[in-house]
C-alpha cells in the first residue's frame, strides 16, 4: 500500500493500481470500511477513477496476453469487462491486433452486447464476440437464422 500511495510522480500505470486494488479489496471483503471506497481514499482517488481500474484490472487478470502491452490501456479493458467474463481473453487479443482506440473499443463491446441482448438471446463466447466485433457498425448483428 505504501508504494500506491507514495506515487505522487505516477510510476505506477493505472492497470497496476488496479491490480493493486483488486488484490487489496479481494482480500478485505466483508470487512467494513475497507473496501474500494476507503482504498480510494487513502491512494486519493476518486472511487469512480478507482472502479474503472479495478474493472481493467479483472479483465487482464484473466488475460494471457503480456501485461506490458496493456498498461495503458485501463480504458479499453474497462469497456471489455462489460462483456460476459468468458469473451474477455478473446475480445481482449481483438483489440490489440485491431489496434482499437478505447473509443472504438467501447463501440464493439456495445454492438456485442446489443447483438447478444436483443436480436435474440445468444450466449457470446470469445470466438462469437471476435467475430461479431470485426463487424462494421453497417452489419447486422442479427445472427442467421
Amino acid at each position: 500500500m505504501t508504494l500506491v500511495t507514495s506515487n505522487s510522480q505516477g510510476e505506477l500505470s493505472p492497470l497496476e493500481i488496479g491490480l493493486h486494488a483488486l488484490r487489496c479489496v479481494e482480500s478485505a471483503q466483508g470487512r467494513r470500511g475497507k473496501g474500494l471506497a476507503a482504498y480510494a481514499e487513502a491512494v486519493g482517488r476518486a472511487k469512480s477513477t478507482l472502479s474503472e481500474m479495478v474493472s481493467g484490472a479483472r479483465v487482464a487478470a484473466t488475460c494471457s496476453v503480456d501485461r506490458t502491452s496493456l498498461q495503458d490501456k485501463t480504458a479499453h479493458l474497462s469497456a471489455i469487462h462489460a462483456l460476459p467474463s468468458d469473451c474477455w481473453p478473446g475480445a481482449v487479443q481483438a483489440m490489440l491486433d485491431r489496434g482499437w482506440s478505447a473509443k472504438e473499443t467501447a463501440e464493439r463491446v456495445k454492438a456485442a452486447n446489443v447483438g447478444r441482448i436483443f436480436a435474440r438471446p445468444l450466449a457470446v463466447n470469445r470466438w462469437q464476440f471476435v467475430k461479431i466485433a470485426h463487424l462494421g457498425p453497417w452489419r447486422s448483428l442479427t445472427p442467421p437464422v
